[in-house]
């Protein structure tokens, strides 16, 4: 048996199929068989995940506030990031992996060695690229009037953004306080 500690998000409980409120900060201990690579990835959103290193976390699926649309690494593979309509598929789930200062990554639950990446460290766009630990792929998430901004290491005046309606693709923009920059 390994022990897996789930972290509890501060996420809305919609954005979790099945989840429960939880107190901020609390941890939970969790035991399950050890799994391969594989059937990890494959396990049901409830139950936690363990990643490379000592960091563990529960996938969510973060939905921003203008449209209702989720995150979304395209076609299940990326290198796209789009904001779409809500389906509850493991391309729209992904696993914060804190590294140091407040930051993380933000790794693709369906293709866990992908990154949410501000593409050539200025943006606009925002890919899905190999895990590497670069200020670009770093991710401070603030709490902004009852959602979350996420602002990238590398500009940090800049926060994702979900350009347009839904189908288009996710970016980085100078933060503003819209509801198209804040994610539950």
């Amino acid at each position: 048996m390994i022990i897996i500690a789930a972290l509890t998000a501060m996420a809305a409980p919609s954005a979790i199929a099945g989840a429960k409120p939880a107190q901020t900060g609390t941890v939970q201990a969790l035991t399950t068989p050890a799994l391969q690579p594989a059937q990890q990835r494959t396990r049901p959103l409830d139950n936690a995940v363990t990643l490379t290193g000592t960091t563990r976390a529960i996938p969510l699926t973060w939905t921003e506030q203008a449209g209702n649309t989720c995150l979304d690494l395209a076609e299940s593979t990326g290198p796209a990031v789009l904001h779409f309509r809500c389906h509850n598929g493991d391309n729209q789930r992904w696993v914060e992996q804190h590294v140091a200062d407040g930051y993380s990554l933000i790794k693709s639950y369906a293709k866990p060695g992908l990154c949410l990446d501000v593409e050539r460290s200025t943006g606009p766009a925002v890919i899905a690229f190999e895990c590497r630990g670069t200020d670009n792929q770093l991710w401070r998430r603030e709490l902004k009037h009852e959602g979350w901004e996420f602002r990238p290491k590398s500009n940090p005046g800049l926060c994702l953004d979900a350009e347009g309606d839904g189908g288009i693709r996710a970016l980085v923009w100078p933060c503003h306080d819209g509801l198209n920059q804040r994610w539950w």
